[in-house]
Protein backbone atom coordinates (compact mmCIF):
# COMPACT_ATOMS: atom_id res chain seq x y z
CA UNK A 1 0.00 0.00 0.00
CA UNK A 2 0.69 3.27 -0.25
CA UNK A 3 -0.29 6.38 1.65
CA UNK A 4 -0.54 10.31 0.09
CA UNK A 5 2.38 12.79 1.26
CA UNK A 6 1.23 16.51 1.60
CA UNK A 7 2.13 16.99 -2.36
CA UNK A 8 -0.34 14.59 -3.12
CA UNK A 9 2.31 11.96 -4.89
CA UNK A 10 2.11 8.41 -3.34
CA UNK A 11 4.76 6.87 -1.23
CA UNK A 12 5.50 3.72 -1.44
CA UNK A 13 7.00 1.41 1.71
CA UNK A 14 10.82 0.66 1.09
CA UNK A 15 11.58 -3.09 0.74
CA UNK A 16 14.05 -4.28 3.42
CA UNK A 17 16.53 -6.60 1.32
CA UNK A 18 19.82 -8.15 2.05
CA UNK A 19 22.21 -5.29 2.98
CA UNK A 20 23.27 -3.27 -0.12
CA UNK A 21 26.66 -1.47 -0.38
CA UNK A 22 26.26 2.30 0.58
CA UNK A 23 26.05 3.86 -2.62
CA UNK A 24 23.21 2.13 -3.53
CA UNK A 25 19.45 3.35 -2.86
CA UNK A 26 16.84 0.95 -1.76
CA UNK A 27 14.06 0.17 -4.47
CA UNK A 28 10.52 0.44 -3.33
CA UNK A 29 8.27 -2.39 -2.85
CA UNK A 30 7.20 -3.16 -6.33
CA UNK A 31 5.01 -5.98 -7.48
CA UNK A 32 7.38 -8.28 -9.68
CA UNK A 33 5.44 -8.04 -13.01
CA UNK A 34 5.82 -4.70 -13.09
CA UNK A 35 9.25 -5.26 -12.20
CA UNK A 36 10.10 -7.49 -14.68
CA UNK A 37 7.89 -5.45 -17.59
CA UNK A 38 9.58 -1.88 -16.98
CA UNK A 39 12.77 -2.24 -14.48
CA UNK A 40 15.79 -0.51 -16.43
CA UNK A 41 13.97 0.44 -19.41
CA UNK A 42 13.48 4.58 -20.42
CA UNK A 43 10.11 5.49 -19.81
CA UNK A 44 9.02 8.75 -21.09
CA UNK A 45 5.86 9.90 -19.33
CA UNK A 46 4.11 13.45 -20.63
CA UNK A 47 1.89 15.73 -18.49
CA UNK A 48 4.13 14.59 -15.33
CA UNK A 49 3.96 16.97 -13.54
CA UNK A 50 0.83 16.35 -11.72
CA UNK A 51 -2.44 14.31 -11.24
CA UNK A 52 -2.54 10.94 -13.06
CA UNK A 53 1.18 11.41 -14.49
CA UNK A 54 2.84 12.47 -11.63
CA UNK A 55 1.41 9.37 -9.92
CA UNK A 56 2.12 6.98 -13.01
CA UNK A 57 5.92 8.32 -13.31
CA UNK A 58 6.63 7.29 -9.74
CA UNK A 59 4.69 3.83 -9.98
CA UNK A 60 7.26 3.34 -12.94
CA UNK A 61 10.19 4.76 -11.39
CA UNK A 62 9.41 2.57 -7.81
CA UNK A 63 9.50 -0.22 -10.27
CA UNK A 64 13.15 0.37 -11.55
CA UNK A 65 12.06 2.26 -14.79
CA UNK A 66 14.65 5.43 -15.98
CA UNK A 67 12.00 7.69 -16.32
CA UNK A 68 11.90 11.11 -18.21
CA UNK A 69 9.50 13.64 -16.81
CA UNK A 70 7.85 15.98 -19.56
CA UNK A 71 5.46 18.81 -18.47
CA UNK A 72 5.49 22.10 -19.40
CA UNK A 73 5.95 23.54 -15.45
CA UNK A 74 10.08 22.88 -14.51
CA UNK A 75 8.95 23.99 -11.09
CA UNK A 76 6.41 21.13 -10.94
CA UNK A 77 8.68 18.63 -12.45
CA UNK A 78 11.34 19.09 -10.04
CA UNK A 79 9.36 18.31 -7.10
CA UNK A 80 8.10 14.80 -8.94
CA UNK A 81 11.69 14.22 -9.50
CA UNK A 82 12.39 14.85 -5.73
CA UNK A 83 9.97 12.77 -4.51
CA UNK A 84 10.87 9.63 -7.34
CA UNK A 85 14.52 10.12 -6.00
CA UNK A 86 13.99 9.74 -2.06
CA UNK A 87 12.13 6.86 -2.81
CA UNK A 88 15.51 5.26 -4.55
CA UNK A 89 14.18 6.30 -8.23
CA UNK A 90 15.60 7.95 -10.94
CA UNK A 91 14.19 10.33 -12.80
CA UNK A 92 14.68 13.64 -15.28
CA UNK A 93 13.41 16.70 -16.12
CA UNK A 94 12.75 17.67 -19.77
CA UNK A 95 10.51 21.03 -19.84
CA UNK A 96 8.08 21.79 -23.08
CA UNK A 97 4.73 22.82 -24.43
CA UNK A 98 3.52 19.67 -26.74
CA UNK A 99 1.12 21.53 -28.11
CA UNK A 100 4.13 23.54 -29.72
CA UNK A 101 6.31 21.27 -32.40
CA UNK A 102 8.88 23.31 -31.77
CA UNK A 103 8.72 22.35 -28.37
CA UNK A 104 8.06 18.65 -28.94
CA UNK A 105 11.05 18.49 -30.85
CA UNK A 106 13.37 19.67 -28.36
CA UNK A 107 12.30 17.60 -25.78
CA UNK A 108 12.69 14.53 -27.57
CA UNK A 109 16.01 15.59 -28.40
CA UNK A 110 16.71 16.14 -25.03
CA UNK A 111 15.24 12.84 -23.72
CA UNK A 112 16.90 11.12 -26.38
CA UNK A 113 20.56 12.68 -25.37
CA UNK A 114 20.20 11.54 -22.28
CA UNK A 115 19.29 7.88 -22.55
CA UNK A 116 19.66 7.31 -26.06
CA UNK A 117 16.51 5.65 -26.84
CA UNK A 118 13.08 5.56 -25.49
CA UNK A 119 11.32 1.85 -24.35
CA UNK A 120 8.15 3.08 -23.32
CA UNK A 121 6.07 6.53 -24.00
CA UNK A 122 2.83 7.40 -22.25
CA UNK A 123 1.13 10.21 -23.75
CA UNK A 124 -0.68 11.95 -21.02
CA UNK A 125 -0.15 15.49 -21.78
CA UNK A 126 -3.56 17.67 -22.09
CA UNK A 127 -6.46 19.49 -20.80
CA UNK A 128 -8.40 18.80 -18.11
CA UNK A 129 -11.58 17.31 -18.63
CA UNK A 130 -13.05 19.28 -16.21
CA UNK A 131 -13.56 21.93 -17.77
CA UNK A 132 -16.10 23.19 -19.49
CA UNK A 133 -16.41 22.80 -23.36
CA UNK A 134 -16.96 26.15 -23.67
CA UNK A 135 -12.88 27.20 -22.18
CA UNK A 136 -11.63 24.68 -24.71
CA UNK A 137 -9.96 26.78 -27.12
Amino acid sequence: GFWPEPSGLPVWPLEDPAPRASHQRPRPAMSSALRRAVGGRVAVVTGSSEGIGARLAFRLASAGARVALVARSMDKLEAVKAQIEEAGGEAHCFSGNLACEHDVDTALGEVLATFGHIDILVSNAGRSIRRSVKYQG
